[in-house]
């Protein structure tokens, strides 16, 4: 089987996640490409994964104007996808993957499409990973929100029931409900059956190596607590809720603030450390992380902290915390707080609430030191094996499969 898997972004968890399925692809020794953009974050990745990966001709970029973003991003997207879909038609690939099809939905539509013919031998699996939200028509913003929203569901719903599309796949329970209500319309059992779930790869790091290793190796003191904040500084993830909520904590604790981040918005996270008199318990960590580093903090860290204001979808964060069987404090907000109250995972708080989240914070810092270190996560950690890299690569390669077996009428 000859597989083309597909995405033009290479920030956040985009490569680690293509990093998954070219990994378990490989073991099953079937032909695999990933196509992709060329960025420092691709550099990174190891030989053996580079030598599976196909550069687009054009580098990353970003455009900070929202109007030029979607105008540039639908004509970059297209360009992109419309390139891709023809090295897989022209050498003759099986499966064609697109890895994350959020906001680049119209595009893959006009390409799919166009090329509806040529493809029709071909089995196209899309990932989906978060679930479209619905806003009151009460601003001109919310309006043209909605009017998108229609457009990208008409779009998956016809790319589904032509069969241009073999399957949806998406990684949460929540999410593959909202989108069968949304795209199954009448009760359409076709479209319904094509929207599956498929667990979000994550590797176990539980006993991987030992808190004390893990911290000698990001130099990181033995001795005191460490609270952990992984990933993205945005407003939406809770970081200043979170900052705020530190005021009110009397016991010593230092908080690892770790991920990329922006130079303006580095700037104005220090700044609110600076004004709120907080400096000497923060630990920033704003540099490029490895996949290897990110791993050494959750296991590092003492309790990892997930103050989301929203959130539709999986989260990475949440699955490393569970894979090191690490404690957990987060929000009731979206994925996260369902996925903690379902499966008990961690302790839930109100959502932007400062004073909750200090209360929780201060709540585990009491616990006696034997007590922190010696809490294991153990729903946490078979929440992680549920979601272990390798059934999502099997579960992914039997729709492959799947998809092929079937007549489709494209």
């Amino acid at each position: 089987m000859k597989i083309l898997l597909f995405d033009n972004k290479t920030s956040g968890h985009h490569l680690s996640y293509a990093a998954f399925f070219i990994r378990y692809l490989k073991e099953k020794r079937q032909k695999v490409i990933f196509i992709t953009k060329l960025s420092w974050r691709t550099k990174n990745l190891n030989k053996e994964l580079k030598e599976s990966i196909k550069y687009l001709p054009r580098k990353e970029t970003y455009e900070k104007n929202r109007l030029l973003q979607f105008v540039g991003g639908f004509i970059e997207d297209y360009q992109d996808i419309n390139q891709a879909l023809k090295y897989a038609i022209r050498h003759q690939f099986n499966v064609f993957h697109l890895l994350c099809i959020d906001q680049s939905e119209l595009a893959s539509f006009l390409v799919l499409f166009l090329h509806k013919k040529k493809a029709r031998k071909m089995a196209i699996i899309a990932s989906l990973h978060k679930e479209y939200s619905r806003f009151k028509n009460n601003h001109l913003s919310n309006f043209l929100k909605n009017c998108y929203v229609k457009s990208v569901s008409w779009c998956l719903r016809y790319l589904l029931k032509k069969n241009y599309i073999s399957y949806l796949t998406v990684h949460t329970e929540t999410t593959r409900a909202a989108m069968i209500k949304l795209l199954a319309k009448k009760g359409n059992l076709s479209i319904r059956e094509k929207i599956k779930l498929m667990p979000y790869p994550t590797r176990i790091l539980s006993g991987t190596i030992t808190q004390k290793e893990a911290r000698l190796r990001l130099n990181l003191s033995q001795k005191i607590p460490l609270l952990l904040f992984f990933g993205g500084m945005r407003t939406n993830k809770g970081i200043f809720t979170l900052l705020k909520s530190l005021r009110q904590i009397k016991e010593d604790f230092r908080l690892l603030l770790v991920g990329g981040t922006d130079k303006a918005r580095q700037k104005e996270i220090k700044k609110f450390i600076d004004n709120n008199h907080i400096s000497q318990r923060i630990i920033t960590r704003f540099d490029y992380v490895s996949e290897k580093e990110a791993d050494y903090y959750f296991i590092a860290s003492d309790l990892v902290l997930l103050p989301y204001h929203e959130h539709k979808s999986q989260s990475g964060p949440l699955l490393q915390a569970c894979a090191a069987a690490k404690p957990i404090i987060g929000s009731d907000a979206g994925f996260i707080g369902y996925a903690l109250k379902k499966y008990s995972l961690g302790q839930v708080v109100k959502a932007g609430s400062a004073d909750a989240l200090g209360k929780a914070i201060q709540g585990f810092l009491k616990k006696s030191k034997a007590s922190r270190t010696h809490s294991f996560n153990q729903n946490g950690l078979s929440y992680a094996q549920k979601n272990h890299w390798r059934k999502t690569g099997r579960t992914a390669f039997n729709l492959y499969q799947n998809a092929l077996k079937k007549d489709y009428d494209k």
